[in-house]
This record gives structure tokens, C-alpha cells and sequence, in this order.
């Protein structure tokens, strides 16, 4: 985005569905603008594309250098609508534009086709962002894609 105001939210949510088991992988790196700004990779519990609980794995500002891996078992929700996932988060507390950017690339071992689900306003990118907005982006994999690469810049 060339924009970013105060309070930003940026979420991206790898759902493997309950297929399991299942490899994720995913490495950040670049710089954030300033150290107010943070990208989090957590692990987490999925309900229908949304996220009901998180762990953190890393948090990090300024120069990134982010490396999670992440097993997914089947889902053990009786009610089948739970499932495990990995949630990557970029967090800023300044107006900003201009500086380097960073990147996020995720990986699934095996190898799987995605379906991309994406926030309630049905967007996946805004020329400028207002203060506390939050968007969130799922994928849903079900049989071939190697890498996905997530960018804010």
C-alpha cells in the first residue's frame, strides 16, 4: 500500500482446513518503517475464517527476520468447524510512506491448492488506509500451490 495511518491492522490467516497433517512455513523479511511497527506470526484456532485463539511465535519491528514453522493435525473440534492455522500480523502505530517495505512468503509441505477468502469488504488491497481498520486475508488450501508471497510495501 502507499499509505499507512495510525492504528493499522493487517492479518493474513493460513487455514489448512482438517485434512491434516500438514507443514507450514513462513519467513518475513525487510524492515518495517519504524520500530512502532510490528509484524506477529502466531498459531492459532480457526473457526470459519476466523480466528477464535492465538499463540504468538515472534514478534518483531525494524529489520525482520522471521522463520516459523508450524505442524497442523487433523482438527479435533467434534463439531468439524474448528481447525488450526497460522495467523501472520502487521501492526503500526505512526502515519507512515515511503521506506523499504517488507515481505512474508508462506509454504505448505505437501504442496496444496488454495482458496483465498478475504475480509468482510470483499477487498484484498486499498490504496490508503484509515485509522483502525483491519483486514483480514484467508487462505483455505485443498490440493497445488508451492508459495504464496504476502507484501506490504
Amino acid at each position: 500500500n502507499d499509505r499507512y495511518v495510525n492504528n493499522q491492522v493487517d492479518t493474513w490467516v493460513v487455514n489448512p482446513g482438517s485434512t491434516g497433517p500438514l507443514s507450514a512455513h513462513i519467513l518475513c523479511s525487510g524492515t518495517t518503517q519504524q520500530d512502532a511497527d510490528y509484524v506477529s506470526v502466531y498459531s492459532g484456532l480457526c473457526e470459519l475464517g476466523t480466528v477464535v485463539s492465538q499463540t504468538l511465535l515472534d514478534k518483531q519491528s525494524g529489520t525482520l527476520s522471521i522463520e516459523e514453522s508450524l505442524l497442523f493435525p487433523p482438527s479435533e473440534d467434534p463439531t468439524g468447524t474448528k481447525t488450526s492455522c497460522l495467523v501472520v500480523r502487521f501492526e503500526t502505530d505512526s502515519d507512515g510512506t515511503g521506506y523499504d517495505g517488507f515481505e512474508c512468503q508462506y509454504f505448505l509441505d505437501p504442496p496444496t491448492t488454495s482458496v483465498v477468502v478475504t475480509d468482510e469488504s470483499g477487498t484484498l488491497t486499498n490504496d490508503r488506509y484509515l485509522a483502525n481498520q483491519s483486514d483480514t486475508y484467508s487462505v483455505f488450501p485443498s490440493a497445488v500451490i508451492a508459495s504464496t508471497t504476502l507484501s506490504i510495501e
